[in-house]
């Protein structure tokens, strides 16, 4: 299968699924979503011939290379665009990949018709593995023209070609097969794509672009629909109107590397939004709101076995923000989503009713964020910040034990002083909440109720040409469960890290600076006296310690900055010991896994003219407990060599 069709479709999939789930999970409620926001117009291909090399070389375990060649030649109408890549993982002698991209373009443009644009792409690929017990080889190749064409200012683009594909198992390495065994299938494409992504339709301010999309190899097609349109409006009263849509079908077969067929699936996405944003009042905030629908389905029409998922979301979004004319900014914001998954939602005979309903559920969502920020003179702020999220899953089959309520709260403060007297610092502390129950008996005992705690101090010091930074911060995770066991006791962990740089600049040319990064971890188990049984008087609550670790290194370094190079070599010490609590001896044993390293390394950075040069030699010294007098050694280097012509 030609990877450049196989690729559309993947990344096409793999950006519904990703936008779908992260827009609930990861998303703020008081940010703008990024469908409302239009392109930047400016960006455009280069019409001016240039040559671009790199390499990058790596060596450490294995040995990385990667060279990539970019050379485009333009002269009058006529268009060369030539793409090398090659990239070479070499673990050892007999066991390594290689893999080469050889695409490219050739386009002829302002022709008399329509001044229209005609090209021809080419994309030939070739990936090889080679192992001890035997070697593959793929490749692929695809080629064939394209017009483009500016009906009524509408950007059109039509594309047809060939496509062959190769996929070949060997016993040994490249020479172990005669010529004639190797084989492959061939096939055809076509496509066509309507409007821009970049720039507007005729001036106005709407976005659209449709693609069409369909190949076939071996008796085995699939075709590609996918539009998007963003409409952009601001109203008489200077607020701003948004419009999207958003619809995407893939419909049919492919064929795997091995040669077998996969199921005919059908895949379909349909979202539309719409929202408006109020221009600042005389109160001087900017209240904003959107609303949104998503529909997805996947269907197999032809299998009985495999499931038919239809995925269907409601979001209501509300925001609010201040502009600069107060003391201080605030910006929040509050949103509610209805989502619902139906499996097997087309009738097949041949599954049980039993399952047909088993993971149909429901979620309702909610989640909301604020940010208060007070300012105060000699630039000295006061922060705080909220964050909310609630997931209420419930399954339509009662047989279902997943049925959960999931609620998050987050909460944090923090003193801000910049710059007074050469010294910048932060204080902060931060609490956050995790409630997780489940409705249904069986799953009931993982009911649980997660505190978070932290507290930390930031800290820069600046005089002349020293400096000194502080890092530090310190937290615990407490567990405890609704239903309390003694054969089940809640996790408890605590943490504490410090990162102390300080530099002086010698010369304008010479720094020194040093690190000391301390850290420090345990982990154990909450023996509360809520999970005993009551009649023991003199029990007293403790904290169990498990294990302890403490990880600290040191740095020096010197850095030489000049106007053409630049280097920074140092040394690295690190050193981990771990401690596990052993019952027997009802003492803390070492761990002698861990060890220590030493790291002697340099950086470098050069610049001449067209060529920039940037590389690291390293000679990584480490030990384990036991062998310290024995020292192993790994080598650590890295070289990118940069050209532009």
């Amino acid at each position: 299968m030609a990877e450049f069709v196989q690729t559309k479709i993947r990344r096409i999939l793999q950006l519904i699924c990703l936008v779908f789930f992260t827009q609930h999970l990861y998303a703020q409620s008081n940010l703008w979503p990024e469908m409302f926001i239009a392109p930047d117009s400016s960006q455009a291909e280069p019409d001016d011939s240039y040559l671009n090399l790199s390499n990058e070389f790596s060596y450490y375990k294995e040995l990385r290379n990667n060279f990539h060649l970019d050379y485009l030649k333009s002269r009058d109408n006529a268009i060369l665009r030539q793409i090398c890549e090659h990239s070479l993982l070499l673990y050892d002698d007999n066991t390594y990949q290689q893999y080469i991209d050889l695409t490219g373009s050739v386009e002829w443009g302002n022709l008399s018709f329509l001044n229209s644009d005609l090209g021809f792409d080419y994309e030939p690929k070739i990936s090889y593995k080679r192992r001890l017990e035997g070697s593959i080889l793929r490749s692929n190749l695809n080629a064939g023209p394209y017009l483009r064409v500016k009906p009524l200012k509408i950007p059109v683009k039509i594309e047809a070609g060939v496509t062959a594909a190769s996929n070949d198992r060997l016993p040994g390495g490249l020479s172990s097969q005669p010529l004639k065994s190797y084989h492959a299938d061939a096939g055809v494409y076509g496509g066509a794509e309507i409007g821009d992504t970049l720039r507007p339709i005729a001036n106005l301010p709407l976005f659209v672009n449709l693609q069409l999309f369909g190949k076939t190899i071996e008796g085995a097609g699939s075709g590609l629909v996918m539009g998007n349109l963003l409409f952009q409006h601001q109203l008489q009263t200077g607020d701003s109107l948004y419009i999207y849509g958003a619809d995407t079908l893939l419909n049919g077969k492919d064929i795997e590397f091995l040669y077998e067929e996969t199921p005919w699936r059908i895949n379909h996405s349909v979202q539309g939004a719409a929202g408006l944003k109020a221009k600042e009042r005389r109160l001087g905030i900017v209240p904003a709101a959107f609303y949104s629908y998503r529909l997805s389905t996947t269907e197999y029409p032809s299998s009985e076995n495999l499931i038919d998922i239809k995925k269907s979301s409601h979001t209501v979004n509300m925001q609010l923000a201040t502009t600069d004319r107060y003391f201080f900014d605030y910006q929040g914001g509050l949103e509610l989503t209805w989502d619902y998954e139906d499996h097997y939602f087309r009738d097949k005979s041949e599954v049980s009713d039993d399952l047909k309903g088993y993971n149909d559920h429901r979620s309702d969502l909610a989640s909301s964020d604020h940010l208060l920020r007070i300012n105060f003179p000699k630039n000295i702020a006061v922060e705080y910040e909220l964050h909310a999220f609630k997931d209420s899953r419930k399954y339509s089959d009662s047989l279902n034990e997943n049925e959960t309520d999931y609620i998050r709260t987050r909460h944090h403060w923090g003193l801000r002083i910049d710059s007074v007297a050469g010294i910048s610092s932060e204080i902060y502390g931060e609490y956050a909440k995790t409630y997780l129950y489940y409705f249904r008996k069986r799953n009931s005992q993982h009911s649980k109720i997660v505190d978070d705690y932290r507290a930390g101090l930031n800290v820069s010091f600046f005089r002349n040409r020293f400096r000194i930074d502080e890092k530090f911060f310190i937290d615990a995770e407490v567990t405890d469960y609704k239903f309390k066991y003694s054969t089940n006791l809640p996790p408890y962990s605590r943490r504490l890290s410090s990162t102390l740089n300080a530099s002086w600049l010698m010369h304008k040319n010479v720094e020194i600076a040093s690190s000391w990064i301390q850290k420090y971890n345990d982990r154990g188990h909450w023996y509360g006296r809520d999970y005993f049984d009551s009649t023991e008087v003199d029990f007293n609550s403790f904290y169990a310690i498990d294990s302890k670790t403490d990880d600290y290194a040191i740095l020096f370094y010197t850095r030489f900055l000049f106007e053409n190079w630049s280097a920074n070599t140092g040394v690295t010490y690190r050193n981990i010991i771990q401690k596990n609590y052993d019952s027997r001896t009802d003492s803390y044993i070492k761990d002698n896994r861990k060890g220590y390293t030493i790291e002697p390394n340099m950086k470098f950075s050069i610049m001449l003219g067209f060529l920039n040069i940037q590389g690291k030699i390293g000679h990584i010294i480490f030990s384990r407990n036991n062998y310290l007098m024995q020292a192993g050694n790994k080598w650590d280097l890295y070289l990118k060599l940069d050209a532009a012509f």
